[in-house]
């Protein structure tokens, strides 16, 4: 008996490391060491954490990953292997940012602004939109008319008047990639929600952050970036079933975008209540 207490021993060492490997700290920063807040990292498809002010993050998997995937708003993702990620310290992560030609920025007479994507003043049915993610996101495809130059002013999401408040969320501009599903980042800088009205339309102004040059046609997105409490307190959109076909597509953390296909009791298309205003030159007076 007493020749198998090592093993014991061993065994019980092993599982107590195992446990206490479970919390890993990472500090995210640019290449000038400066913190970059609001950076994402994602693991196993649906858990995630995301940096503070400071560039900190605390991450605790459920179970061991293969890789964290970090990534934030105009910077190049990485992926980083789980079995070089230390849990006795601060795992450091440099992030490369985004080196782009913005567009020109050009000033001229506006003319009256434009809604794209859905004009409901009611929301018609509503579903939650933080229940399986920490990251989870739904955009809604827009779609802009003719060949004129526009700017986007703002966007705009239904909350569903049962929502809780106070839930903070993302607003995301992607482009559409080759596939038609959403590429990448428009909007360079993060735009974090929290004050907002339930049973009601939010406006989210864009005039002042800087954008890449927007194609005619491109994706508005909300990202969730709460923790997973389980206390009830979610987030719920309101949805539509005023379009013919299926604009919505969804992110689940990790996961690819996939396109929602869920139908209403009617067995309509649904879709997410987003819309986004837009604005052409002012058409000049004969």
């Amino acid at each position: 008996m007493l020749q198998k207490l090592p093993a014991i021993s061993l065994c019980l060492f092993s599982i107590v490391s195992s446990f206490a490997q479970s919390t890993f700290r990472f500090n995210i920063v640019d290449a000038g060491n400066r913190p970059i807040s609001y950076a994402t990292i994602l693991w196993n498809r649906t858990e995630g954490a995301i940096t503070d002010s400071a560039g900190f993050a605390v991450c605790s998997p459920k179970k061991d990953p293969d890789s964290f995937f970090i990534s934030a708003v105009s910077y190049k993702p990485v992926i980083v292997p789980f079995k070089i990620v230390v849990s006795d310290g601060f795992n450091n992560i440099r992030l490369e940012r985004i080196e782009d030609s913005l567009p020109e920025i050009r000033i001229w007479p506006e003319g009256e602004p434009v809604w794209l994507g859905c004009t409901d003043t009611k929301e018609g049915y509503s579903r939650v939109a933080n229940l399986s993610s920490q990251f989870f996101q739904d955009g809604l495809l827009m779609n802009v008319d003719g060949n004129a130059e526009f700017k986007l002013k703002s966007v705009s999401v239904f909350v569903s008047k049962k929502s809780a408040t106070g839930i903070p969320f993302r607003i995301r501009i992607y482009d559409v990639d080759s596939s038609g599903f959403p590429g990448t980042d428009v909007l360079l800088e993060n735009v974090i929600v929290s004050d907002y009205e339930t049973g009601s339309w939010n406006e989210i102004p864009l005039d002042n952050y800087t954008m890449r040059q927007l194609g005619k046609t491109f994706i508005v997105a909300i990202e969730w970036i709460g923790n997973t409490s389980g206390d009830g307190n979610y987030l719920w959109i309101g949805e539509t079933d005023n379009f013919s076909k299926q604009l919505t597509y969804v992110k689940n953390g990790n996961s690819p975008w996939k396109l929602w296909k869920v139908q209403s009791p009617a067995g309509a298309a649904t879709n997410v209540m987003m819309k986004a205003k837009i604005v052409h030159p002012k058409k000049r007076q004969p």
